[in-house]
């Protein structure tokens, strides 16, 4: 989410103990005490991507490193679906953080595909007397259905999303890498580990700080680190329709 990576890129510049990296899809190392090397960012997916562009509103120059492109993988082929309200316990917070910040991108960055939208539930079977039928334009049969959220839904192509934050990333001074990162070189002992270089296509770049934010491919980082990257999937479907007559007024 958006408001993970702001909190992010405002992390103090102090070392961190090593016992206190937590398996989680990002992985940010220690800061060095060297403010000239730049924070690399493995990975130019919309994490990577919304890291690089908070980084640089702090004044940082970061580089952004993808062995492919700008959201070539999920970030770029999701639905986009946004929910204010769907978070509970801790992930609340997150959510309308998070659902803040893309309204607040679309405007200060020109993102088109940016829309508020209804959310409806729709049930499945045989049409009744007890049927509410509010998506006539829907065929097939239906058993009901309702609204689940009317104002604190939205969507975005991500692709779109990631391709600005990281254009206005490069704007601001931010660099972008195409190549893999195959390791990082660290110093330091156990209680003051810091990562002072990353291994980009057999080359070493120094650097003061480091985060993975490869999506499943940061599992990689486990060896890098010597700490458990655990990953697990969720099997879940997700349809995008493209509105014809949308898309031939956008062309005229």
């Amino acid at each position: 989410m958006l408001a993970q990576v702001v909190a992010l890129s405002l992390l103090p510049r102090t070392p961190v103990p090593r016992q206190s990296l937590r398996p989680l899809h990002v992985v940010m190392s220690a800061l060095t005490a060297d403010d000239d090397l730049p924070i690399v960012i493995a990975g130019a997916g919309l994490h990577g991507a919304a890291l690089a562009y908070y980084l640089t509103r702090r004044g940082e120059k970061p580089l952004l490193v993808d062995r492919h492109s700008v959201a070539a993988a999920a970030s770029g082929k999701g639905g986009g679906f946004l929910a204010r309200d769907w978070g509970s316990g801790p992930t609340e917070q997150l959510h309308t953080t998070s659902f803040a910040l893309h309204q607040e991108l679309a405007e200060s960055l020109g993102i088109t595909s940016y829309r508020k939208i209804p959310v409806l539930s729709v049930t499945p079977g045989v049409r009744s007397k007890r049927t509410t039928d509010i998506c006539p334009w829907l065929d097939g049969e239906i058993a009901d259905s309702r609204w689940m959220d009317r104002d604190g839904g939205a969507q975005v192509a991500p692709h779109e999303l990631c391709t600005k934050l990281v254009e206005a990333a490069l704007s601001a001074g931010a660099s972008l890498r195409i190549g893999a990162v195959e390791g990082i070189e660290k110093s330091g002992g156990d209680a003051s580990m810091s990562v002072s270089a990353v291994v980009i296509d057999g080359e070493r770049v120094a650097c003061r700080a480091f985060a993975c934010t490869m999506g499943p491919w940061a599992a990689l980082a486990q060896d890098w680190f010597d700490i458990p990257v655990p990953m697990t999937g969720i099997k879940s479907t997700s349809i995008v329709f493209k509105d014809a007559s949308r898309e031939a007024e956008l062309m005229n």
